[in-house]
């Protein structure tokens, strides 16, 4: 730990290696002790942005967890959760809801319903529902769990203040925004009043609320709580911290909401700065960093410069999440938005059909959203006398908007049209 807490992580990852096979050698293979110290290197792993390794030294702890304490116990559901995280993180989120599920399942079996750990399971599958796209799904499981921490600590606890704020942004998601504002006031009341102003928790309501503000557009106000939040971090932090990278990279997207697009790449810019000198080069933080800049250098006509940093974007995101992943089909988009601003169409359409495939086979996003994105590349098509190709995405989207939309919808009807005209479309010779 020592080692590790000093940044020596490659010297700290070589002495727990020496240490499990000492205790391999002295207690078997089958031992919570080895179990123990695999997980403290999957910790290892994701402090130096290696998620697949983590992932693998987790599984393996699982393994000896469930063989040794047998497969229903709480050290089997805690290591459970430490996957589902790593497999979130990695952006594979239908694999960690079914983590958190079993974890969820196990507490429940273990401790009974009314208990705080499985409360925190509940939040957790919450999140899961929430990051999938099934913010009414999530919202059930977020609003039980709240109960069991209102009846098990109280109203005023800080565990039920961030219960608040994460309905809040289920809220935010639902484009409920006045009840997202709500629910993060109420939240940043209680930590005011049990942790005083100047504390983290604080900040993290400031900031969501900045956020919200900033949804709805009140850009200045956003602005105001956000500043605040920044200010209380420095205090905590010094300047040279990720919390302040990530505040740094909220008010940048206030500059850029607000069109002052010299003043977004300063503060995005800023933030690469500081995420550059606390994570390596691979670090996915990075990446994010590089993305935003790359949509700031479009915005002012720099394109070339914007794809550079994009693609760089690119190589990172599939370096972190894998090439089949809804991170990677986003970024791709953005290239291809990037190709579109430089005329370069059919550039264009080939990240954009690569992103689709993707985001289809990994189920990015809601039905809706995808049909809609669908829908733009089949016109890309036509545009490329690719009508064949089109016909039958049109068909889906126009199935897809029949459900979602009704049949009598303008877009509805417009698919079908769409359809049946890329259907007598001649294409490219």
């Amino acid at each position: 730990n020592g080692l590790a807490k000093r940044g020596m992580h490659q010297e700290a990852l070589a002495k727990l290696e020496e240490a499990m096979e000492l205790q391999k050698s002295v207690l078997g293979a089958q031992h919570v002790l080895v179990a123990s110290i695999l997980e403290d290197i999957a910790a290892l792993y994701l402090l130096i942005s290696q998620p697949k390794l983590a992932e693998s030294k987790f599984e393996e702890a699982l393994r000896i967890r469930k063989n040794v304490n047998g497969a229903v116990h709480e050290d089997v559901a805690a290591c459970l959760n430490k996957i589902a995280g790593v497999k979130r993180d990695m952006g594979r989120n239908e694999e960690a809801l079914k983590r958190y599920e079993e974890a969820l399942e196990m507490k429940t079996a273990l401790l009974g319903r009314q208990h705080l750990d499985v409360a925190r399971a509940l939040n957790n599958v919450g999140l899961m529902l929430q990051n999938l796209g099934k913010p009414v799904d999530a919202l059930a499981k977020m609003d039980e769990s709240l109960r069991i921490k209102t009846k098990l600590l109280g109203k005023e606890h800080l565990e039920v203040a961030s219960s608040l704020n994460n309905i809040g942004a289920v809220y935010q998601d639902l484009n409920r925004t006045e009840d997202a504002l709500e629910k993060y006031t109420e939240s940043l009341a209680m930590k005011t009043k049990l942790s005083g102003r100047d504390s983290m928790d604080v900040a993290k309501s400031l900031n969501n609320i900045g956020l919200v503000y900033m949804k709805m557009g009140n850009h200045e106000q956003a602005l105001t709580y956000l500043k605040e939040a920044l200010e209380i971090k420095t205090k905590h932090f010094g300047y040279e911290h990720m919390d302040i990278a990530s505040t740094l990279n909220n008010i940048g997207a206030i500059h850029q909401a607000l069109g002052q697009n010299e003043e977004a790449l300063k503060k995005y810019e800023e933030s690469l700065a500081i995420k550059s000198k606390l994570v390596g080069p691979d670090h996915i933080e990075i990446s994010k960093s590089l993305h935003n800049i790359g949509v700031m250098f479009s915005k002012t006509g720099k394109h070339k410069q914007a794809l550079a940093k994009c693609e760089e974007a690119l190589r990172g995101k599939i370096n972190f999440y894998g090439s089949e992943s809804p991170e990677v089909a986003n970024e791709m988009v953005q290239i291809g938005t990037i190709y579109q601003s430089m005329g370069k169409e059919k550039e264009a359409l080939n990240k954009y059909e690569e992103a689709l495939r993707i985001k289809t086979a990994v189920r990015s996003g809601s039905a809706l959203d995808l049909a809609n994105f669908e829908y733009k590349v089949a016109n890309m098509m036509v545009g490329q006398k690719r009508g064949a190709d089109a016909k039958q995405m049109f068909y889906n989207c126009w199935i897809v908007f029949s459900d979602q939309l009704g049949e009598h919808d303008p877009k509805t009807k417009d698919a079908l049209k769409q359809a049946q005209a890329a259907e007598r479309a001649p294409d490219a010779a």
